[in-house]
């Protein structure tokens, strides 16, 4: 596996750290993986990166298309929603997010500091869904990119 020591071994979970090493695989990758390429790029066994898929699978982070290589699914960009919300970076996040929810009930208009950027949409299934939210920024100007709709239970 990847060069992953602390100082301190006995608050360090292996298996976290493998899971979390399987999906920056496919993040330097790029593309859909065969579970010998996933095996391969983590310096893991065959057994290994079997159960580290059916893990990641069963949890949605990872899926299994008809050719047997496994790639991410939308659930992975929670964990980047997560920094997100955490890192004080949240605050435009909500504050567009507000709006946009208040424009789709059509009460006021988007700001214009929403012209020329780029925007990556997750909506949440029980609350406004990524197509409507989406639809708000491209009306404001906004390059949407990539828009889901996923369930945060």
């Amino acid at each position: 596996m990847r060069n992953y020591r602390l100082e301190k071994p006995c608050y360090f979970v292996s298996s976290l750290a493998k899971g979390l090493s399987l999906l920056q695989v496919f993040a330097e990758a790029g593309r859909a993986l065969t579970l010998s390429e996933i095996a391969n790029a983590m310096e893991v066994n065959h057994t290994t990166a079997t159960r580290l898929c059916y893990t990641l699978t069963e949890l949605g982070f990872i899926q299994r298309d008809d050719h047997r290589r496994y790639l991410p699914t939308p659930k992975v960009l929670t964990l980047g929603y997560a920094f997100i919300l955490c890192s004080g970076q949240g605050m435009g996040f909500r504050s567009v997010h507000r709006k946009t929810e208040i424009h789709t009930k059509g009460e006021v208009e988007m700001d214009n500091w929403l012209k020329g950027k780029t925007a990556i949409i997750i909506g949440e299934r029980d609350g406004v869904q990524g197509p409507s939210i989406a639809k708000c920024l491209e009306a404001a100007g906004a390059n949407v990119v990539y828009a889901v709709t996923e369930c945060f239970v």
